[in-house]
């Protein structure tokens, strides 16, 4: 008799159907369950044979970057498993700002995740955009394109 086969107890969800209009079209979080999910939820299994921590993974799709990319090329409600394979990660990571992004990204999930409307989470959702603009090493001009044209506040 086979084994039963279960989804991965750890993955990150991403919401998988979205309006074309919605601020922020990557809403991601952690997901340690084990269960399957519906239509309207995919999900991902972080690089973790890379040595890569899954909250980096995390932090970098809840960033304001990787929504503005994600813009870029997406005409419809749907965020595919193929468009967040082509979405950029970078090839050699400061470990420092990588470090710093796991905790901010760690901060969100213990407090509700990227939806939650405070102070705090919008405090926390800026640290972490610095952050991954400094990751993926874009200059001040870069940056100012990015938050004129993607605005989540």
């Amino acid at each position: 008799m086979a084994a039963e086969r279960r989804p991965p107890t750890s993955r990150i969800a991403t919401q998988r159907i979205t309006g074309v209009d919605e601020k922020r079209r990557l809403v991601c979080a952690l997901s340690s369950s084990g269960a399957y999910f519906a239509d309207s939820t995919n999900s991902i299994q972080p690089f973790d044979s890379k040595g890569v921590n899954p909250l980096l993974v995390l932090g970098i799709l809840n960033s304001r970057l990787l929504n503005w990319r994600f813009d870029l090329t997406s005409t419809n409600n749907n965020v595919g498993t193929n468009e967040l394979e082509a979405l950029p990660f970078p090839n050699a990571l400061d470990e420092s700002i990588a470090k710093q992004i796991e905790r901010v990204a760690k901060a969100l999930t213990d407090n509700g995740g990227v939806k939650v409307k405070d102070s705090f989470r919008a405090a926390d959702l800026q640290k972490l955009d610095e952050l991954v603009f400094s990751l993926f090493g874009l200059t001040q001009a870069e940056v100012e394109t990015v938050k004129r044209r993607k605005s989540i506040e």
